[in-house]
């Protein structure tokens, strides 16, 4: 019951944050990819480069996905 609970509030603050953590994580996003990020904040980042490259090759070889 107790995790049930957890999950809930879990949801709950990410719905009413939304707005907030789609616009960071799209500021993250590009100043990643324009190099603009300090040397600290990017080493703790994915290779968002790699990780579409590796996405669109998945997607190449599963079709159905597309």
């Amino acid at each position: 019951m107790f995790r049930i609970e957890l999950l809930r509030n879990k949801l709950r603050w990410l719905t009413n944050n939304k707005k907030k953590i789609n616009f960071k994580s799209k500021l993250l996003y590009n100043l990643y990819k324009s190099n603009k990020l300090p040397n600290n904040v990017k080493d703790r980042c994915c290779n968002f480069k790699l990780l579409e490259e590796k996405c669109l090759e998945y997607a190449k070889n599963n079709k159905k996905y597309k």
